[in-house]
């Protein structure tokens, strides 16, 4: 399990100076190479759910009964994540987003039909889009207000990717699919393959559970990747449409 973890935290940890650094021909085409060595590991790891413990906004880890905490760290991956908040700032679980930035990888993805029959964005399926297309910086605000105010004690806080958002629904990190558990408490009209225990906002969201990633779609410019928490898919997003994002470290 700790060989898994490492490799599982190696993997998001490439995957994010791969978005950073990708704005040229050449610095694409190393990409490309380094992330074929590195989903050619992910194939050996094995399914491994979710370990979710609380963590202040100062960054100390908390017990699972506490009732206020700024993030989540997934022992499993290495893996920080912004818990939303209902106080109507920046970081308010009802804000919701254009597609893009500037600093948005060229490296995009295709999909693939799991066993399920269901269609997901797919590591093995990858090239470099020729062309941006039309992004936004509508997030960029969350973003630079989650690293200033260094929450949880981290200033390099991002828009995940589609890979990462897998590693925390149930639909995916424990590759049981549709079969996997969900959870279903206060005012939620369906069930959500996020743990509401440690993302408590999910309650509330009874328009859906979209989630913008930061992942392009293979050859298209007009859509990019998201999870649909209720559903447990991956799904296309048109990116002019707005919806929710949860920043990672």
């Amino acid at each position: 399990m700790k060989e898994v973890s490492k490799n599982l935290f190696a993997l998001a940890t490439l995957t994010a100076v791969i978005g950073l650094h990708t704005t040229n021909t050449l610095a694409n085409n190393n990409a490309l190479s380094a992330l074929k060595q590195a989903f050619e590991q992910e194939k050996k790891v094995v399914d491994y759910g979710n370990k979710f413990f609380k963590v202040s906004n100062k960054g100390k880890v908390l017990s699972d009964d506490a009732k206020q905490w700024g993030c989540v760290q997934d022992k499993s991956t290495g893996l920080y994540w912004e818990v939303k908040t209902e106080d109507g700032g920046v970081r308010d679980y009802r804000k919701t987003y254009r597609w893009g930035d500037t600093k948005v990888s060229n490296v995009a993805y295709g999909e693939k039909v799991d066993k399920f029959n269901q269609r997901e964005a797919h590591p093995s399926i990858f090239t470099v889009n020729k062309k941006r297309g039309k992004v936004y910086t509508d997030w960029n605000d969350l973003v630079a207000q989650a690293n200033k105010e260094k929450l949880c004690g981290f200033s390099s806080w991002r828009v995940s990717s589609i890979f990462e958002l897998h590693t925390i629904s149930s639909y995916h990190s424990t590759g049981l699919g549709s079969n996997a558990p969900t959870w279903k408490e206060g005012d939620m009209f369906f069930d959500s393959y996020l743990d509401p225990n440690f993302f408590p906002t999910v309650k509330k969201d009874n328009d859906g559970l979209f989630y913008w990633s930061s992942t392009q779609i293979l050859d298209n410019v007009y859509y990019s990747w998201g999870l649909s928490f209720d559903k447990g898919t991956d799904m296309f997003g048109y990116r002019v449409y707005e919806f929710p994002v949860r920043l990672v470290h």
